[in-house]
Formats: C-alpha cells, structure tokens, sequence
C-alpha cells in the first residue's frame, strides 16, 4: 500500500495556573493545508495526567480507554479540523493509506500516547493506530548531519537479535525469552536473503560483536529501564533510559542511552525495534531520555519502541506478526498494523491495552511514499545468494561437528538431522531450523540444496 501524507504539527505548549494548552495544525494534506496563523488552541484537560498515569497501569477499562482515546482526538483533531481525516482518506481513494506523521516540537507533547487517539468519523474502527488503511507515526526532527537511504547492494540483509533475560534480579523478572527466540527464528527461516545472528544471551561484549557485523536490522528482546527524578519545574521530571544487557554471571547490567547511540552511529541499521518495556518512554526536559527517540536522532529511518510496560507474551505476539509481514516485502507501516492487531485480536483480557504500546518513529525522504526499507524481500526470487562469511555463530564448527543444540548429542558436519533426537538442521551452519521452513533463519541457506 502507498501512503500519502498528511502532516499535524503541535507546538507552543504552555502551562499556566495549572492550565496545559498547545496549538495544533494540518502543515500539509492531500486536501487540506493551514498556516500558522490559522493552527488552532487547545487545552488539555483537568484530571487528564490521572487517566494517563490509570492506562500505564492497566486500570482502565475497554470503555474507559476508547473515553481516553476521544479525549486525545479531540486534542489533535478539534472541532475545526475533525473531519480532515476522512476527507484526506475520500480524497486519495481506497487503494491508498494515509500516513499522519506527528510533528512535536516540545517533549511534553511527546509523551502523550497519541497511539491511542479514537475519532468517531472512523468507525467501526474509531482507533487510528487499528485501522488499516491508517499509519500514525512519530516523525522525529533532525539536527546536525542527515544520512539517505542507500542501495544495499548484494548482500544479504542481516538482523541481529539480541535478547537479554538477566537472572537472579529482584528487580527484573524473568521473561522466557526462549519463546520469542523460536518464533523469530521460524519467522526468519522462511526469508531467503536475510541472514539472522541470534544472541541469546546479551553481554556488551556480545553487543560489540554483533554491530561490528553492520547488520541492517537490529531487534531487541528484553528489560529497559526509564529513571526519572524531580525536576525544577512543578510536575517536570528529568530522566535516562536505558537497555539491561547482562554482566558476565548473567544478571542485569544497565547499559544507558548515550552510550548505546554511541555504538549504533555509523553501523547502517535502517531499523531498529526495541522490545524492552519503556524503551520509548521520555520526559519534558531531556530529548536523550528515551533511547527510541534517541536512535531517530542519529538518523535511523525507523524505530520502534514501546511507552510502555508490555506484557511479555504480547511483545511475542508483536515480534512474529511484524516481522512475518515484513518478510512479505510489506511496509513497516503495514506490518505495525497488523501486528498491532494481532495484539488486539488475542482471546483473553478485553480490557488489554497492550496494541497501543509501540511507538513508531519514521524519517524517511519526502518523495518517499512507502516505507519499504528492505525491497528485495517482496521479489525473493531476485535475491542474490547470501554470502556465507558474516561471522554468524555455528553449531556445527568444522568437518568434525559439533553437538545437537536440542539434546546435546554429537552432530557430523553437514548433516540435516540429529540422529539420537530427529531435530531438524541447517546442514551449512548446524542451527536449528523448522521442519517446514525453506531457507536457515541463521545463515540464509536454502534447505535441501547446500
């Protein structure tokens, strides 16, 4: 699907007497452009910081969030502007989506969970971040040095996924990142030309070795951490994130923003998808406090983090749908969706707010209509061989073998099964592969012809 944009900028927040208000305007739309002297004034109401601090704590109801959702529409679409969805989505006709790209010039505006804005012209689906033929992102402002989107080339695309489930934390809770990992890796088996280096077990160390692979995408599964203080200001707060990797015994090791940024500039991740509960969250003081803005500020196209906590069964349910449409050659705008969807469609908990929890940061070229980032994986049988040589981890190490990943029983090289358990191998590099898949989620291989 392409989309056509329509850009909303909200800027000169303002807090007086305990009164919040911004002005908002459509900057530029298919039908519709304003000035800024025509932006409209609105005001955050009364006892709305109490709701918001209610959703992150799983205390509203399904009624009581769609009752939130109408309060942050009436925000970023007031009366004047209310029917400029619709009228954009008649406008470009059913074959086209519309990408509403939020401009926020101050962080406070920011932090407000505009992932969950409900407009009643929208429904049945009065949600924008559930409709389908709507993608609402974040469009982060840049300064200093801007990077394209260049050409891969012939290489395979590589992702690193690296999990992180620290133990003996009272802090931190166990997350079975087991899971997650095998859904991942079935995902991935099926994508010929992405080759996938899976940490397990992330130490900084394993972090270093990972990027110095330049990998394309880099995912990751686990804990983040948002700190936040007092600030000068009444009800202002100062804050650093960070992502907890593990120490060396494999308990938690907190690894903050700056120097996670630090390690990223230069190393050609076009998208980053950030797992880890609170890994978007941000304050009113600090533009680095979140490490999901942090990362669009280095001019990465996209981003993902999440606002907030997330259940770790829905961060697996989110991994495997957006990386499965993904794999289609879909845009991250469309795979968003549909694993936003998939989150909502679980039988369970109606009151489940989790769908509205990632955030989606997107820098992308103006003439730039889709944000297919990876557009070989939608034409596979144009996609070069893998190079074999991209420093993935084996199983199977030499001529000699190594042991069964499952059952730890001896392997010879080359082989496709165990033979004391029946496990299914890649017989180039050894890993673990599914028994319907086609190409190794680990090296890129195709079964059955290396």
């Amino acid at each position: 699907m392409d989309y056509r944009n329509m850009d909303m900028e909200l800027f000169e927040y303002s807090k007086k007497r305990n009164v919040e208000r911004f002005r908002v305007r459509v900057e530029s739309s298919p039908t519709l452009d304003m000035k800024i002297s025509e932006a409209v004034e609105v005001r955050i109401p009364r006892g709305f910081r109490a709701r918001l601090r209610a959703l992150e704590g799983r205390s509203l109801t399904a009624a009581e969030i769609e009752d939130l959702g109408k309060t942050l529409g009436s925000l970023l679409f007031p009366a004047p502007l209310a029917d400029a969805v619709t009228g954009n989505l008649n406008a470009i006709g059913n074959e086209q989506g519309l990408r509403i790209r939020l401009k926020l010039d101050d962080f406070v505006l920011a932090d407000l969970p505009w992932e969950y804005v409900w407009l009643a012209q929208l429904q049945p689906v009065g949600f924008l971040a559930l409709n389908g033929r709507i993608s609402l992102v974040r469009y982060e402002q840049l300064s200093g040095v801007k990077s394209d989107l260049l050409p891969l080339g012939e290489d395979a695309v590589r992702l690193a996924a690296l999990l992180a489930d620290p133990q003996g934390s009272a802090e931190y809770g166990a997350l079975h990142l087991d899971v997650e990992e095998a859904k991942i890796r079935e995902v991935l088996s099926k994508v010929n030309g992405l080759a996938a280096d899976i940490q397990p077990r992330t130490t900084v160390d394993a972090l270093n070795k990972a990027l110095a692979q330049r990998p394309h995408i880099l995912h990751f599964a686990g804990h983040g951490k948002f700190e936040k203080t007092e600030g000068e200001e009444f009800r202002s707060f100062e804050g650093k994130g960070y992502l907890v990797l593990l120490d060396e015994a494999q308990g938690a090791h907190e690894f903050p923003v700056e120097k996670l940024v630090a390690n990223l500039q230069g190393c050609g991740v076009r998208l980053a998808v950030l797992g880890a509960c609170e890994s978007a969250r941000r304050d009113g003081a600090n533009a680095w406090t979140g490490i999901g803005p942090a990362l669009a500020q280095i001019g990465i196209p996209a981003v993902i983090g999440m606002q907030y906590a997330i259940r770790n069964a829905n961060a697996t349910t989110f991994s495997e749908h957006f990386y499965h449409a993904l794999a289609l050659g879909e845009s991250v705008d469309w795979a968003m969706n549909r694993a936003r969807l998939a989150i909502h469609n679980k039988p369970g908990d109606p009151d489940e707010r989790d769908w509205g929890v990632p955030v989606l940061y997107l820098r992308m070229r103006v003439e730039e209509t889709e944000a297919v980032i990876f557009q070989r994986l939608a034409q596979p049988a144009q996609i070069a061989p893998p190079r074999q040589d991209i420093g993935v981890t084996s199983s199977v190490a030499g001529s000699h073998g190594a042991v069964c990943p499952r059952c730890g029983a001896p392997v010879k090289a080359g082989n496709k099964f165990c033979e004391q358990c029946g496990l299914k191998l890649c017989p180039h590099c050894g890993a673990e592969v599914s028994p319907a898949a086609r190409f190794c989620g680990s090296c890129g291989a195709a079964l059955g012809t290396v």
